[in-house]
């Protein structure tokens, strides 16, 4: 949901301004009238800034009920019932206050919220353009107009009401955050970046979530580095924030440092101790990072809180293969298989069990169905390279090379730095007997794991 701009409280002022606004009477008793109104006003005032707003419409009611046309007392009536989320009084309080000559433009500075607020967009768009014939040159009312248009889902043109803000200048720092918000929900996320890389510069109330769509912006464009950085300026201004935790976790993997993906995902986890999907994912990098152990205590707590978490005995599987626990492995892969049928990760793990156990008719064929449910996967989840990786395990295992290639390709174009799937790549590759590509391999691996790189090496030397 947009913020919602709040205009500068009104319904606060002296007796002598007051009077300049009620209605000029003859008569020493409508004088006395006048007066004793113009009392009860800044009764009505005091209570609202002490956010008594109850007693503060008690008093302009009364007020109202001595003068009958006191458009400044039904415009700060409008108000306290705005305080008081009663949208329909104040509607009508503001409605009287402009039917008796009160400044147009304060009324539309607040009534186009109340609108906004009921979903009545075509009226608050109507507010804010008056607004804007009666002051032009006012970037309030084209941000007001921007964000009636976001909440319209018309991302575009709130964009150009912002810029227009801009253009005629404004002093309101998160302009730029609210354009990152619409470039956001339009789906163009490298924009979203760029604004929300202007709005930290400009100085917006809105740090933590501007980090978030910087990071976010870097993410999706797959320049992992720069996206950690955004998502631990994130934590470091709230570290509360589950989806940076998640997200930074995420980039970490992507980049290799599986470590780190560990010690984010670690961190949440103690942070949220009943979540199991973050547990499912700590000890997916438990695996990657070679620390099987863990991985199978982390997946056993988090099916002890949700059993029903497929993922949860896919990975303890995968630990269980990993610590040659076969037999586990297998009964934890046809849960899996119970709670998720068709999964290919899960098949190409109960593959693998099978195969080590020496019963390869029953690995060739979970192998087959991991091949169908993985092709599936990565159908679906095009930019995940886990899911790309595991295929090309899957098809090498299924005995289709070229395949395997083409996957780990892919894999590789989304997380360039994944080791172990550079390292299969060059496997493949020289089993294939195309030793140029497999050297290619190895040198790009030296820089990122030179105890895999060195395997590699043994392995294309042999």
């Amino acid at each position: 949901m947009i913020r919602i701009l709040r205009n500068k409280v009104v319904g606060v002022f002296a007796a002598a301004l007051l009077l300049a606004i009620v209605p000029a009477v003859g008569s020493a008793q409508n004088q006395r009238q006048r007066t004793e109104a113009t009392n009860l006003v800044a009764q009505g005032d005091l209570f609202y800034r002490q956010q008594k707003y109850n007693e503060a419409i008690s008093k302009y009611s009364e007020a109202i009920a001595i003068m009958g046309k006191f458009p400044f007392a039904h415009f700060s009536k409008g108000y306290a019932h705005y305080n008081l989320k009663q949208y329909d009084q104040a509607i009508s309080e503001f409605n009287i206050a402009l039917d008796q000559g009160y400044q147009e433009e304060d009324v539309y500075a607040v009534r186009w919220q109340l609108y906004l607020l009921k979903k009545d967009y075509e009226k608050a768009l109507a507010d804010i353009r008056r607004g804007q014939k009666k002051d032009s040159k006012n970037s309030y009312f084209y941000i007001a107009e921007g964000q009636i248009l976001h909440e319209m889902k018309d991302y575009p043109n709130a964009i150009s009401s912002f810029q227009r803000a801009i253009n005629v200048g404004t002093d309101n720092n998160d302009v730029y955050f609210y354009i990152a918000q619409a470039y956001n929900a339009a789906g163009n996320f490298q924009q979203q970046g760029a604004a929300a890389q202007k709005a930290l510069t400009s100085g917006t109330k809105f740090i933590e979530e501007s980090w978030f769509f910087v990071g976010d912006s870097m993410q999706r464009q797959r320049n992992y580095e720069e996206a950690a950085k955004a998502y631990e300026m994130v934590l470091a201004k709230n570290d509360d924030n589950y989806a940076a935790y998640v997200n930074l976790a995420e980039c970490y993997r992507n980049l290799n440092e599986f470590q780190k993906a560990t010690r984010i995902a670690l961190h949440a986890t103690r942070k949220y101790p009943n979540d199991a999907n973050l547990k499912v994912s700590l000890s997916w990098y438990y695996s990657l990072g070679n620390q099987h152990g863990n991985a199978v205590a982390v997946a056993t707590e988090a099916i002890k809180i949700l059993p029903g978490n497929y993922m949860a005995h896919t990975n303890l599987c995968r630990a269980y293969n990993d610590l040659k626990e076969y037999n586990s492995a297998i009964a934890a892969c046809k849960r899996a298989l119970e709670l998720q049928p068709g999964d290919g990760e899960t098949n190409f793990y109960l593959g693998r069990a099978y195969q080590l156990l020496g019963n390869t008719n029953l690995s060739n064929d979970y192998y087959r169905k991991a091949v169908t449910g993985l092709i599936a996967f990565t159908r679906d989840n095009p930019d995940y390279s886990d899911g790309f990786y595991l295929l090309g395990n899957a098809y090498f295992a299924d005995g289709k090379r070229d395949e395997a290639i083409s996957a780990y390709q892919k894999c590789l174009q989304i997380s360039p730095r994944f080791a172990k799937a550079r390292y299969n790549l060059g496997y493949v590759y020289s089993q294939a007997g195309n030793s140029e590509a497999a050297r290619q391999q190895y040198s790009a691996l030296k820089d990122i794991d030179p105890d895999l790189a060195g395997k590699l090496l043994a392995v294309l030397e042999q």
